[in-house]
């Protein structure tokens, strides 16, 4: 939030508390990003399961469950699709629509949500792993 706009600073306090003062030069010339002045947000976050699970499956585990939290705005085009077939996991981005006054809120809550939701439903988040083979001299 902007505190004040002086000659030469513009003071703003940060979600956190913090205040920062930032010279106007740089503003002036620079970008500003307002992370509060839209009525909504879109919570995003990466999840991966294993390759050996049904991405259908997954898929519609992780839609149900933000389908099912009342903080989700449901017309607003929410996403949950397959982004990376990464070394150790097939990644989801699950994108959620929210006010923003919930936008906190669902953050800390959407990944045990989802975790949860695609375990219930016989699927594995993964974590990287290594196979190491000792080959004797």
């Amino acid at each position: 939030m902007v505190l004040d706009i002086g000659i030469f600073v513009t003071t703003f306090e940060t979600f956190d508390k913090r205040i920062i003062i930032v010279p106007n030069g740089p503003l002036a010339n620079g970008n500003i990003t307002n992370y509060t002045a839209s009525s909504i947000r879109a919570v995003e976050v990466s999840v991966g399961i294993a390759y050996s699970d049904d991405i259908a499956k997954g898929k519609a585990a992780m839609e149900q469950a933000i389908q099912n939290d009342s903080r989700v705005l449901k017309e607003e085009g929410n996403v949950v699709a397959v982004v990376d077939l990464g070394s150790s996991s097939v990644d989801f981005l699950v994108r959620a629509f929210v006010k923003t006054d919930d936008y906190w809120s669902l953050f800390f809550d959407i990944r045990p949500m989802l975790k949860s939701a695609v375990e219930e439903a016989g699927l594995t988040i993964t974590f990287p792993q290594r196979d190491v083979h000792i080959i004797p001299d």
